[in-house]
């Protein structure tokens, strides 16, 4: 795949403000150089001077942009439900963990 392309054919999430849906937009395109995202958005609206770019179909495939996965990971497997009790009586995390 070349180092600068455009990803079409895809509906995207974009989190744009003021947009319902997250942002969603349906006919959507993303220019990508050097592995980042240069320009995100309706196809119809892409700047003139990445038109000439290698496109990439994506089938309408749903994508999102940017999105930065952040989530956690179970620690030990026992039951936490007296942590999460102690919290609920503000405790701190650090009596907590004392505990």
């Amino acid at each position: 795949m070349p180092s600068s392309f455009v990803i079409n054919d895809i509906s995207m999430a974009t989190m744009i403000p003021g947009r319902e849906d997250y942002g969603m937009v349906r006919d959507g395109a993303i220019v990508v150089a050097q592995g980042k995202i240069l320009w995100a958005g309706d196809a119809l609206q892409c700047p003139d001077e990445y038109r000439k770019l290698e496109h990439h179909g994506y089938g309408g495939r749903h994508v999102t942009p940017a999105l930065i996965d952040c989530h956690t990971h179970i620690v030990h497997g026992g039951n936490r439900a007296r942590e999460f009790e102690m919290r609920l009586n503000g405790a701190s995390y650090e009596e907590i963990a004392s505990g």
